[in-house]
């Protein structure tokens, strides 16, 4: 047994905002009624300098003219071309001279419009971008906006960690161009490789009517941001999705997708064209992509799609849910700290390293929509209030009590929302710890664990630990979670637009997942579209039912704020950080904490399952778990295995398929979704089992997790040191 370092986390708070703020909707268009579209192509060296590039002008309001009519196209060279390359300049001349533009209204044939970089910025676009209001697009946004640029330094405050831009110059008496005070900066933040804040930067402005006075100051200031749309994120938002311009003009079946080019960074006219079709695509995937985006009833501005999660909290927002510390600040902030002590990610372990095993690979059914739905979870969110009430002896009761068969019952599941403090004297629970020497970091396992001092864990934890080691841990106090009566000005809205949802009546878990199942089996839809609404119902879902609830914001600023920290006898103090981790808009911590700890309560059970019939897993993963089966069953060589080959090798017991077919089908009955459109067990037995309908044999092999990962360290025992 080994003693090693174990981190928790706790409720911490700026001491200027004790809650997380509930965001203003505005109900205006929710899409401007236009958009410019920008593609850059760039050397291919280390500096990447703009070459060249194209716009397309579009109107996007579907009344005089089909939503996506260019109204205006043209092409951009950077400003040292003629100089830097006059050849390639020869060559972008020409082609804009003997090409014509595909505009409306196609009067005549108009000429390719071709601008160097600066006359683009000073044109078209700070009239598009600013003055018109317009979308600003692109595939990649952030990489073409930075070619637009002349300058870059790093942003400061909320966008510090990224960049700010200088689009815009003027030229003094002597021939030196020097940065416009009077244009604003484009400041870009990248949240991820999808997920990007991009907006105009406030500067001193001349009189304009889009301007306000500053108080106190009497000057004028912008105020307007821009909108900015990355079509990557949008995807992503939309359906989880990923991939390239072109894999994605594939799958949503644009008129004119992307071309291929032999080679990039040369300017040729074939290049040329390729960049002018980019540009077409993208507008094409944009007119594609904006009714998948209007098809969700949403006060939600199309470039604040930043994830599935910005939907799910769209969806809150329409029905009127307000957070739970927002609709009631003065929740115990003992209790909130406790919870973050509870609060681990998902359980992910490779338990069978470098050896070949057989196995089947089972799958819950949207795990995080089906725990809460089984807990109740949603009653939380439409709570009036959400109270506190000691549950020390009803706990030790329930621990004591509760047999595996009992959690196969969905009431059972409705007494798990409570949090108990307990002597963790070789529990089988989760730990955030240094299993490394080497590294710095904290990572998550499950193991056998002992500390001096009690520690919260959430209930379903406890009974996990109970499952896994036939043990009942000592409670030294606990608390249960009743939410009481149902909050007001809360309103039904629609699904999609199609499917009514009543927040006081309905479940919105339970919702998703339906229709979900109802799109996948609805034949009038493509086989695509079937699976891009499906994969977006999905995303929504688990985005819905957990990531928000533990949203934490990073904010760094230049000088230390004060932070309140929060200790579990209620207790606090106060220290100065250069960053603040700011709780998100439905942030709160014991729904994150109940809904992680009930998967893993899940996941155990199917594990005491699997270990009922003397069988093993090979890996587990948040929702899955592949156990080491074959057709007929029997053992297996295993190194380190606790039986024996007849050739002396060690190994494991290997179910027979029909086993695992029989423990799949005892976990029907925590289906909590409609039978006629969700039918049979939450557990499947994924589709990579089968090939043309016919069950074949899985093989896994599995290597060493890094550690920089949160990953399951096989029930090895530690104890806390501090």
């Amino acid at each position: 047994m080994s003693r090693l370092p174990v981190a928790q986390r706790t409720w911490a708070e700026a001491a200027a905002s004790a809650t997380p703020n509930s965001r203003a909707t505005s109900r205006g268009r929710r899409v401007p009624d236009f958009a410019i579209v920008i593609d850059a192509e760039t050397t291919v060296d280390a500096t990447q300098r703009l070459l060249l590039g194209s716009y397309r002008f579009l109107d996007l309001r579907g009344e005089e003219r089909p939503v996506g009519t260019c109204l205006d196209e043209g092409l951009f060279y950077g400003d040292d071309l003629p100089e830097r390359d006059s050849a390639a300049f020869a060559v972008v001349r020409q082609y804009a001279a003997e090409q014509t533009t595909d505009v409306d209204p196609p009067r005549r044939p108009r000429p390719l419009k071709l601008l160097s970089r600066r006359e683009f910025v000073d044109g078209p676009f700070w009239k598009s971008a600013y003055k018109s209001g317009a979308l600003v697009v692109g595939f990649n946004l952030p990489f073409d906006l930075s070619r637009l640029a002349v300058a870059c330094s790093p942003a400061r405050n909320r966008f510090k960690g990224g960049f700010s831009f200088v689009l815009w110059q003027y030229q003094d008496d002597d021939g030196n161009w020097h940065e416009n005070p009077y244009r604003p900066r484009i400041l870009v933040r990248s949240l991820g490789p999808k997920q990007h804040l991009m907006q105009f930067a406030s500067r001193l402005m001349p009189d304009s009517e889009d301007l306000v006075e500053v108080p106190g100051q009497g000057q004028k200031r912008l105020t307007f941001r821009g909108h900015f749309l990355d079509l990557r994120t949008l995807r992503f938002a939309l359906m989880n999705a990923g991939g390239s311009l072109g894999s994605a003009c594939t799958e949503h079946g644009v008129e004119h997708p992307k071309l291929a080019v032999e080679r990039h960074g040369i300017v040729t006219p074939e290049y040329i064209a390729y960049n002018r079709r980019d540009t077409k695509a993208t507008g094409e995937l944009l007119v594609k992509l904006l009714p998948e985006f209007e098809r969700h009833p949403l006060s939600l501005h199309v470039t604040k799609a930043f994830s599935p999660a910005s939907l799910a909290k769209g969806y809150l927002r329409e029905m009127g849910v307000v957070p739970p510390l927002v609709r009631q600040p003065d929740f115990p902030r003992e209790k909130l700290a406790a919870s973050m002590n509870a609060y681990y990610g998902g359980r992910a372990e490779a338990r069978i390293r470098r050896t070949s095993m057989p196995v089947v690979y089972t799958d819950f059914l949207s795990m995080y929509p089906t725990v809460n739905a089984l807990m109740g979870n949603w009653a939380f969110i439409t709570a009036e209030r959400i109270e506190v009430v000691d549950a020390t002896e009803e706990t030790r009761d329930m621990l004591a009590r509760t047999e595996a068969d009992d959690l196969f019952r969905p009431e059972t599941w409705r007494r798990l929302p409570v949090f108990a403090r307990i002597k963790a004297d070789g529990a089988v629970l989760p730990v955030r710890a240094r299993y490394d020497p080497r590294e710095t970091g904290w990572n998550i396992g499950s193991n056998h664990f002992s500390n001096d001092e009690p520690v919260w864990y959430a209930l379903p934890d406890l009974l996990a630990d109970k499952l896994l080691t036939g043990r009942t841990v000592q409670v030294v106090e606990a608390f249960r979670l009743i939410p009481c009566g149902t909050h007001a000005n809360l309103s039904p809205t629609n699904l999609l637009g199609v499917v009514p949802i009543d927040p006081t009546t309905d479940d919105l878990f339970r919702l998703v997942i339906e229709e979900r199942k109802r799109v996948q089996a609805d034949k009038s839809l493509s086989a695509a579209e079937r699976k891009r609404r499906g994969d977006g119902l999905k995303t929504l879902a688990n985005s819905g039912s957990y990531g928000i609830y533990a949203e934490f914001n990073r904010t760094a600023s230049s000088r230390n704020s004060n932070v309140s920290v929060w200790k579990i006898d209620g207790s606090h103090f106060e220290v100065a950080l250069p960053a603040v981790e700011t709780p998100g808009e439905f942030c709160f911590p014991p729904l994150a904490a109940l809904i992680t700890s009930g998967a893993r309560l899940m996941l155990a059970l199917l594990e005491n399952r699997v270990r009922e019939r003397g069988g093993q897993h090979a890996f587990c993963d948040t929702d899955s778990l592949a156990i080491v089966a074959t057709k007929d069953g029997g053992l297996v060589p295993c190194p380190g295995g606790d039986r024996r080959m007849t050739d002396g090798r060690e190994a494991i017991l290997a179910l027979s398929f029909d086993d695992v077919d029989e423990i799949v089908a005892a976990f029907a009955g925590l289906n909590p979704y409609d039978r006629t459109l969700v039918p049979g067990s939450v557990l499947k037995i994924e589709d990579e089992n089968f090939k043309d309908g016919q069950r074949v044999q899985l093989q896994v092999f599995m290597v060493r997790i890094p550690l920089t990962l949160d990953t399951d360290s096989a029930h090895k025992p530690i104890t806390c040191s501090g």
